[in-house]
């Protein structure tokens, strides 16, 4: 089985896998929160306390990152 992931950089100034636009992030998200789900029940655990991403925002680069960290956690 072929592994599709999306496209992708590596963002030099946050040191991170960056995507070009929200659509490729958006994307992206939808594919890590759907295998983690997958993992979870494959193993028969609880998702309960799993780290998962939950959004991406833009970075100083113009790049776009996941992250699970809540907006309101983030100080503006």
């Amino acid at each position: 089985m072929a592994k599709h992931t999306v496209p992708h950089v590596w963002c030099g100034s946050c040191q991170k896998r960056a995507f070009e636009d929200e659509h490729l992030a958006d994307k992206a998200l939808g594919r890590a929160v759907s295998h983690r789900n997958r993992l979870a029940d494959k193993q028969g655990a609880s998702r309960r306390g799993q780290h998962r991403e939950n959004r991406f925002y833009e970075c100083p680069a113009g790049f776009f990152h996941l992250t699970s960290m809540s907006r309101r956690k983030v100080r503006l």
